[in-house]
């Protein structure tokens, strides 16, 4: 699995048809819509707690995962998708969220 995607990574990447181009943008775009919905909610209620700002912290590398993991994760299984999706998102959080609680306290 390794040494295939280094050569396609090496050929140019994963080929992608201009549908699977324009359905990434569009979940891209609804994921970084529904991120910001969430912070400024968050923030209203909970203000500028570190928690609360972590979130827009990954928003912007958080979509470049989604993205990225659309482009090539297309053909394996939601489950895998969720999964891989759903613990770089998770993974990014708690380190921003760690930064942010380093912060504070300096």
């Amino acid at each position: 699995m390794t040494n295939e995607m280094i050569k396609r990574c090496a050929a140019g990447g994963p080929k992608l048809s201009q549908r699977e181009q324009i359905l990434g943008g569009v979940i891209m775009a609804l994921g970084a819509l529904i991120l910001a919905a969430a912070y400024v909610v968050l923030r209203k209620f909970y203000h500028a707690r570190p928690a609360v700002e972590a979130l827009s912290y990954m928003s912007m590398p958080g979509m470049f995962l989604l993205y990225t993991q659309m482009a090539y994760l297309r053909r394996h299984r939601a489950s895998t998708q969720v999964v891989t999706v759903g613990g770089g998102l998770a993974l990014l959080y708690l380190i921003f969220w760690g930064a942010c609680e380093i912060a504070v306290r300096l």
